[in-house]
């Protein structure tokens, strides 16, 4: 199915440009000129760009699904150009337009629009494909339509520079429940870490990522290379969080109360995912000796995370138990 919705999508985009706007639609649509609706976006005022959006949205009101997956192609092949345009309500409002639909088939268009140049578009793709988009359905169908949108967010998610984009892929990819995908967007997270220090929403984000995980691979067998990725992630966005807090101690004293709060329970959750994994392989009991408490300061907090998930200079229980598991790196700043 996913192959065919593929091809009719790229026949689609091969025919007359917005003329595609104006044919026959479903009979709740008929009323939507797509073609009209384009150009008043680009050439209207700003403060018009709203209610065009909402013409287009309503025009799927009452649908059935295969109805309204038709009108979702016609509307993302006509808002679809503008995604790109130098007007912000234009670019905003088609973006939006499309994510609104929360049809299935306007994957292709909100996995290309995860890389836009502009963050504002990039924002609601993202968010198109999380779990308030389509991702419910998409994983639904599974296969090759989960795997193309988890595909895009990890590749957007390597390169992205806006926290709260960073933030936004990370729930989508919680949402899609593939344990994969999460790792490795955990994974590319934790880079990121290296130069700039987590506030207490990115920790947050962190830590229901690291406890989706948890979820998903309990009394589950991982291939190899998921478990390390899954094991890496939970290690490194740890430490790195460990040394920002205490790189801020040192320089200009206590982080705030919620930061602290929020390094204890990000440090709890890698701990009860990193578990779930080494009950399965059958390794030694893995957790804190200690239970982390808010109440402690922020060197014995590192100097703990330090023991479970490692130093960037000496190994902790976790590459003692998962040899493969690199040491975290160190910070280079503290932005």
């Amino acid at each position: 199915m996913q192959f065919r919705r593929r091809w009719i999508a790229a026949v689609m985009l091969m025919a007359a440009g917005m003329a595609v706007g104006a044919q026959a639609l479903p009979a709740s649509a008929v009323g939507v000129n797509l073609a009209q609706a384009a150009h008043d976006l680009e050439t209207l005022k700003p403060e018009q760009a709203p209610s065009i959006k909402d013409d287009i949205v309503k025009g799927a009101k009452g649908l059935e699904v295969a109805a309204l997956n038709d009108y979702a192609k016609a509307v993302c092949e006509a808002m679809e150009p503008l995604l790109a345009s130098k007007k912000q309500s234009t670019a905003i409002n088609a973006m939006m337009a499309i994510v609104e639909l929360k049809a299935l088939d306007t994957d292709a268009t909100l996995e290309r629009a995860v890389g836009n140049a502009n963050p504002a578009v990039r924002y609601w793709a993202v968010k198109g494909l999380g779990a308030d988009g389509i991702m419910p359905r998409v994983r639904d169908v599974g296969g090759g339509t989960l795997g193309n949108a988890v595909a895009a967010l990890n590749k957007q998610m390597k390169v992205e520079t806006s926290i709260i984009i960073q933030m936004q892929i990370i729930k989508a990819l919680v949402s899609a429940e593939d344990t994969a995908a999460l790792a490795e967007g955990l994974s590319s997270l934790s880079e990121k870490w290296v130069d700039a220090a987590p506030d207490t929403t990115m920790l947050a984000t962190a830590t229901a990522g690291i406890d989706k995980l948890k979820e998903l691979v309990s009394g589950k067998k991982l291939n190899e290379k998921v478990e390390l990725a899954a094991l890496t992630a939970m290690g490194h966005l740890m430490s790195l969080a460990a040394q920002h807090e205490l790189a801020k101690t040192t320089n200009d004293g206590p982080v705030p109360a919620a930061d602290h709060a929020a390094l204890v329970l990000l440090m709890k959750s890698g701990a009860a995912m990193g578990a779930e994994i080494a009950k399965v392989e059958l390794k030694p009991t893995f957790g804190f000796r200690e239970v982390p408490k808010e109440s402690m300061e922020i060197d014995q907090l590192y100097l703990m995370v330090n023991d479970l998930a490692g130093s960037p200079n000496v190994p902790g229980d976790l590459q003692k138990s998962f040899p493969k598991v690199a040491l975290p790196p160190a910070i280079k700043s503290n932005k």
